[in-house]
């Protein structure tokens, strides 16, 4: 290639700080994810991705793991932060938090988490920081009553006032809103023995809801027909929610997205859809 002038950086360089930054907070992502998220959903070629992360790799930074060994080559490639990749992050790696320390089950958990983390963003999704995310909740609920045409809506927002945040009102998992509508979104994980009842009442949510709205967080196939079941039936016991007030989405299985295609002259560049403004180099969540 041409050579570099002196003091300048090369351009492939500008992407070496925001993919550690984005492993630190994601532990796993494979190849596809890393390729997606920075090139082809910003509407760049991904061949650059798989050099980078080989030169990361070289700098001990990251290393690679095959999903499924058994697969060879053909097995997608998994990425982490090593010892010295964490270090410069900030943060200090545990083995409980590596790829060897860590389950199967729990490896597709937390992939399945970065695929919503990647789609969700290009789509206008933000995650809600711990300190606020109850806040935001009950703000677009009460928001939703004033709306709402249901019999005894004013009822159920005067109820709903006298639950106001307070600082040792906590909940669990992640709150997701979206940055041009203001809708809320909550998160929850569906884990192989993990009561799903249980899990829903741990999130500690606003009552009364008008609605409610859920992101699956699930990589088990066998398992979603079971969860959506439970869901509903949870939400009509414990929140008086009808099921056309519950809606469920989901994000493909992590393993089902097509990988990016490297032959490909142009891609689509879906962060500046619709006005989603979102900059994978600055922003990693």
């Amino acid at each position: 290639g041409q050579p570099t002038s002196p003091g300048r950086t090369p351009r492939r360089r500008r992407y070496d700080a925001p993919i550690l930054k984005f492993l630190r907070h994601a532990r796993f992502a494979t190849t596809s994810q890393i390729a997606r998220r920075f090139f082809t959903y910003a509407g760049k070629e991904p061949t650059s991705a798989r050099r980078i992360l080989r030169r990361l790799q070289g700098d001990g930074l990251i290393r690679g793991h095959r999903l499924d060994p058994s697969s060879g080559r053909r097995s997608q490639v998994v990425w982490e932060l090593t010892p010295e990749g964490s270090g410069l992050q900030g943060k200090r790696s545990k083995a409980a938090d590596r790829w060897e320390g860590t389950t199967d089950t729990r490896r597709r958990l937390f992939l399945q988490l970065t695929e919503i983390q990647i789609q969700r963003n290009a789509e206008g999704w933000r995650r809600i920081g711990a300190a606020s995310k109850y806040e935001i909740l009950w703000r677009w609920a009460l928001a939703e009553w004033g709306r709402s045409a249901t019999p005894g809506a004013p009822m159920l927002a005067a109820r709903l006032r006298k639950d106001t945040p307070r600082a040792d009102r906590k909940m669990q998992g992640w709150v997701l809103q979206h940055a041009a509508t203001g809708e809320v979104r909550v998160v929850v994980a569906i884990r192989p023995g993990l009561a799903i009842s249980r899990q829903l009442e741990r999130l500690n949510l606003p009552k009364p809801l008008p609605q409610l709205r859920l992101e699956l967080l699930c990589a088990e196939q066998s398992l979603m027909g079971k969860a959506t079941s439970i869901l509903h039936t949870w939400a009509r016991r414990r929140l008086q929610l009808s099921p056309e007030n519950v809606s469920i989405a989901q994000v493909e299985f992590f393993w089902q997205v097509p990988r990016p295609d490297h032959r490909a002259r142009s891609h689509r560049n879906r962060y500046a859809k619709e006005g989603v403004g979102y900059n994978p180099l600055r922003q990693h969540l």
